[in-house]
């Protein structure tokens, strides 16, 4: 008799850990097309209240609000897959040529930084973001393995870990003392804390996950496939 006790506890405290971290399927609440071909990042600036959306083709952009195309960069990369605001730069990742561009608001190339990292070609870092808190940037692997890269603003690295929070990572955001990422293989969004434990999730429907970023009262993912944006409540979040 105790030990039949001692199983059903112990089973409904494995049902409510897996519970904990249920995934519920948010719906966007509203769809538009991206006049950006292939749109594999996005970063908003709410100063400006633009936005800056990188191509996989290596093209970096910005937007106004609308989404309507404002000005394309001068310069070309080679496979751009995601793009932050950190201090008046916007700062793009290219995921095959392992560098990472720094430009100014205007789109003009200031510097451009090697990243030396032996994944393979399309496992590079995939994602980077701005924690202003901490002034740090973070840079985050696509997968096999997912390494997480905790950079000062000259992106000299102070930390390294390895995560496993989903098959796959395609993007990275800070957000109010949280860390955001998408996984485009699980098509979830993950929401962690500081420390990058995990603290809720939520299944996106959504083909091809690739870019997310959050204005005032919206998130918004963008797809590459789909050449979409979609926005959620960001109180949902």
């Amino acid at each position: 008799m105790i030990k039949i006790k001692f199983v059903i506890v112990s089973l409904i405290g494995l049902m409510i850990a897996i519970s904990s971290f249920k995934s519920d399927k948010i719906k966007p609440t509203k769809t538009i097309n991206v006049l950006v071909k292939e749109p594999s990042g996005i970063a908003y600036d709410e100063i400006e209240n633009v936005f800056y959306i990188v191509s996989d083709n290596g093209k970096l952009y910005k937007l106004n609000r609308s989404f309507e195309i404002i000005k394309k960069a001068p310069h070309n990369g080679i496979d751009f897959e995601d793009v932050c605001l950190a201090n008046n730069y916007v700062i793009v990742t290219d995921e095959t040529a392992r560098k990472i561009l720094f430009f100014d608001k205007e789109l003009n190339l200031v510097s451009i930084k090697n990243i030396s990292y032996s994944g393979g070609r399309n496992k590079g870092v995939e994602s980077i973001t701005f924690n202003e808190k901490a002034n740090q940037l973070v840079l985050v692997t696509e997968k096999e393995p997912i390494y997480i890269f905790i950079c000062d603003e000259e992106l000299i690295e102070e930390n390294t870990l390895e995560v496993n929070l989903a098959g796959d990572i395609s993007s990275l955001t800070y957000h109010k003392g949280s860390y955001y990422f998408l996984s485009d293989d699980d098509r979830k969004l993950i929401k962690t804390d500081l420390t990058f434990n995990k603290i809720d999730e939520w299944s996106l429907p959504i083909v091809n996950p690739e870019g997310l970023t959050f204005n005032k009262d919206q998130l918004i993912v963008v797809s590459d496939d789909l050449q979409k944006a979609y926005f959620f409540d960001a109180t949902n979040f």
